[in-house]
């Protein structure tokens, strides 16, 4: 999932510089709500690999280990739906 963000950041980077390069003031775009989801689960990405898990106290842990878990399965059925969802438009 980071590299599929990772590749989408370099794709609004290449259009933004090539933007910047035809116009000397680019207008300034609404971000899709697409764009905001993405910006948003990648800095949740990146908060739960920086976590420090020996540093949280046992309930910490099962807190957030049952968190992530629902998180996990939310994201499961979300990826299923999409892919269906996929398919029709093609």
């Amino acid at each position: 999932m980071l590299t599929e963000f990772k590749k989408y950041r370099d794709q609004q980077a290449k259009i933004a510089a090539k933007e910047t390069a035809d116009t000397t003031a680019p207008a300034q775009r609404k971000r899709t709500r697409a764009e905001a989801v993405v910006n948003s689960m990648a800095m949740m990405v990146n908060k739960i690999g920086d976590l420090d898990f020996p540093s949280f106290s046992a309930e910490d842990r099962t807190m957030i280990i049952e968190t992530m878990t629902s998180m996990k399965d939310t994201l499961e059925s979300a990826i299923i739906r999409a892919a269906k969802n996929k398919t029709k438009l093609a």
